[in-house]
């Protein structure tokens, strides 16, 4: 990748832009379950056989699944419409290797999420979007000159960044870090008292 071409900058940045999106849909889905606790459907729900760590783990299957098929989809469709106008099919495999790796640092969103679900339901909205914007907010002050080294201090985002070069054991690190919040978080909600407000 050359990164030192304009035009693939601005591929590579367009790309990374996008995954906060898909970011956006998974804290939503998450969310969810907040809404129907304190809408009663949950209560109305858990008064069935179905357990709580079912009820979530419905919503976080949709919360870990749909960003990779998002991120997979926006793939497909920059890498054919790359490819049909260079007339290089490589392009269709060079696109999905820049939005598919992506998918890691929303799952720890996904599982900061869940975890603040799990301990307190009232500030789960609070923490999964402060975790979002902090991505966001952390990559704009980056490029508008702060220090490079706050970005991954700060976000999961800056670590699948392609200016940073993640190597596969990056990848490996976040999916592990997502597995630990979400695991913390169904334990946590299998702990806590749900309350209609």
């Amino acid at each position: 990748m050359r990164l030192a071409d304009p035009a693939d900058a601005l591929f590579v940045y367009v790309v990374f832009v996008f995954v906060f999106a898909t970011a956006v849909h998974a804290v939503l889905t998450v969310l969810r379950l907040r809404t129907e606790e304190s809408s009663g459907i949950a209560e109305s729900l858990l008064g069935t056989p179905l357990s709580r760590i079912r009820w979530a783990g419905g919503h976080l299957c949709v919360a870990l699944t749909a960003p990779v098929l998002l991120q997979l989809g926006l793939g497909l469709g920059l890498g054919i419409g790359a490819a049909a106008a260079a007339g290089d099919a490589g392009e269709l495999g060079r696109a999905i290797g820049l939005t598919l790796p992506l998918v890691p640092a929303v799952w720890v969103i996904v599982g900061v999420t869940l975890l603040a679900y799990g301990l307190s339901g009232r500030c789960a909205a609070v923490v999964g979007w402060l975790a979002l914007s902090v991505g966001i907010v952390a990559e704009i002050a980056v490029k508008a000159g702060l220090p490079e080294g706050l970005y991954p201090a700060v976000s999961p985002f800056a670590h699948v960044s392609p200016y940073y070069q993640p190597t596969q054991l990056t990848y490996l690190m976040l999916t592990l870090l997502a597995t630990a919040l979400v695991a913390a978080g169904l334990a946590t909600l299998r702990r806590r008292d749900l309350t209609r407000s």
